[in-house]
């Protein structure tokens, strides 16, 4: 589980929503700040959580590369 906030870019006319992790490193070099969400999304009508996907390598990949570690990230498998 990875925590962060959503994020709206706009780039060539277009709106991308992207999750950004938690402990981005100040000085990451990288265009983009995290991964991008799918445009599809879902909402609990009991309780209010709101959820989205994205591609799990490519968040792995991006928090590895990009994200300073606290030794409290849970790794999935």
């Amino acid at each position: 589980m990875a925590k962060g906030r959503l994020e709206a870019t706009h780039r060539d006319f277009l709106t991308e929503i992207l999750f950004r992790p938690d402990r981005l490193r100040f000085l990451a070099l990288t265009m983009a700040h995290g991964t991008t969400l799918d445009t599809e999304s879902y909402a609990c009508l009991s309780c209010g959580t709101v959820w989205s996907q994205t591609n799990p390598d490519a968040l792995k990949d991006f928090i590895q590369k990009h994200c300073r570690h606290s030794g409290h990230e849970e790794s999935a498998a």
